[in-house]
């Protein structure tokens, strides 16, 4: 195996810091992936890998918006969050994005207890209480 030239090393090392990846300095600087690798072990070591995965959709803003929402303004549903901020941000939004940011928050889904009416007995006694404290 042939050494490479000083050059390349310093140009990959480099790109490297210039957040590129393993394939990509592999690739414009013609040394083999595990060179590369090696490289990047020895001399960029505080630079971590590129991270993956789709992006957020919402920003932590956007985020903080959908609770407060929730809490201050009253909105009932996780569908209603969304129509009402992708008014707002201009990007298409679902529902269960929204959910899973309200869940995040500790916000979930609970169905109201349901409370008893007042019998006829407690009626009577509530009506003659306000009819005391009238004044």
């Amino acid at each position: 195996m042939k050494q490479a030239s000083q050059e390349t090393v310093v140009q990959a090392i480099s790109l490297l810091k210039q957040g590129k990846s393993v394939r990509e300095v592999e690739g414009s600087t013609g040394l083999s992936k595990s060179t590369v690798g090696r490289l990047r072990k020895s001399h960029c070591f505080g630079l971590g890998k590129p991270k993956g995965g789709r992006r957020k959709i919402l920003s932590a803003a956007d985020e903080r918006y959908c609770v407060r929402q929730v809490t201050k303004n009253r909105m009932s549903s996780a569908a209603k969050v969304a129509k009402e901020l992708e008014k707002d941000i201009g990007r298409k939004l679902s529902a269960v994005t929204v959910r899973r940011t309200l869940r995040k928050a500790g916000l979930g889904a609970i169905e109201k207890p349901k409370k008893p009416l007042l019998s006829a007995k407690n009626i009577r006694k509530r009506l003659s209480w306000c009819m005391a404290h009238k004044d």
